[in-house]
């Protein structure tokens, strides 16, 4: 969901940028992003989120060449170990015990989703129990789409519930 092309690219997608910038003029405000995965590995490893135009073109450029040392599953498990997943969890492995008292691979395909589904709006997904399933499935019927996972998976990963364990709230 973050980045669909992110096989498909060296690291920025000129054409998602050029159709961010088309929709942010037309409504004269910013309405959509266009930052790769790798371009937000780039920010949260050496950035500040400072919004100007120089950030990104130093952020472009540091995610050009992060691509050009690293191969694809590096930089998404890069990214998926710098992301906030909320309650204070940063990283995978973090967010797999916080909200599933478990090691990361130990996780089942619905479990999984769920994490992924975070990476948009992690507190409110955590919150609202029910919009967090509803993501958790969106992920699991996109990579059903693109062929990640069998029917069979799908239909038993949609049918698990939840059964986040319980941690303490500060």
């Amino acid at each position: 969901t973050e980045d669909r092309a992110f096989y498909d690219h060296w690291g920025v997608h000129t054409m998602r940028i050029f159709k961010a910038a088309v929709k942010n003029v037309m409504a004269m405000r910013t309405v959509e992003g266009a930052s790769t995965i790798t371009q937000q590995l780039a920010l949260n490893l050496f950035f500040k989120r400072e919004r100007n135009l120089s950030r990104k073109i130093r952020e472009a450029y540091t995610a050009f060449q992060i691509e050009k040392n690293y191969t694809k599953n590096e930089i998404l498990e890069m990214y998926a170990n710098t992301v906030y997943y909320g309650h204070g969890a940063y990283g995978i492995r973090e967010a797999a015990h916080t909200y599933f008292g478990k090691e990361p691979m130990q996780l089942t395909t619905a479990q999984s989703a769920y994490l992924v589904g975070l990476f948009k709006r992690p507190e409110y997904y955590n919150r609202n129990e029910e919009a967090g399933i509803g993501r958790r499935n969106l992920i699991l019927r996109m990579m059903h789409g693109e062929g990640y996972i069998n029917g069979d998976t799908l239909a038993k990963a949609i049918g698990e519930p939840l059964n986040k364990v319980a941690y303490e709230q500060a």
